[in-house]
């Protein structure tokens, strides 16, 4: 299996990410609320200290920048599919 670069996908990074979504069409004041909300958890004390001591940075943002973020990710990942030529079987 070829790396990333003999594909002919030069300087390209991977990483992990998490993130929590909600049905198409859902009230915006719900996704604001449900956003404060997990923000809030994500970065209480506790919860930020166990995401650090696994390595995770318990970030956070707002609804449409995830959207952008995922957006992103698509347009990027299915260039490398392009790129590298996967098929579906």
């Amino acid at each position: 299996m070829p790396t990333f670069d003999e594909a002919g996908v030069a300087d390209y990074r991977v990483s992990n990410w998490y993130g929590i979504l909600a049905p198409a069409g859902t009230p915006k004041p719900v996704v604001a609320f449900l956003n404060k909300e997990i923000a809030t958890a994500v970065l209480a004390p506790g919860v930020k200290e166990r995401f650090e001591s696994s390595m995770i940075d318990g970030g956070t943002n707002t609804p449409e920048q995830f959207i952008a973020f995922l957006k992103a990710e698509a347009t990027r990942w299915s260039q490398v599919v392009k790129t590298v030529g996967i098929k579906a079987e």
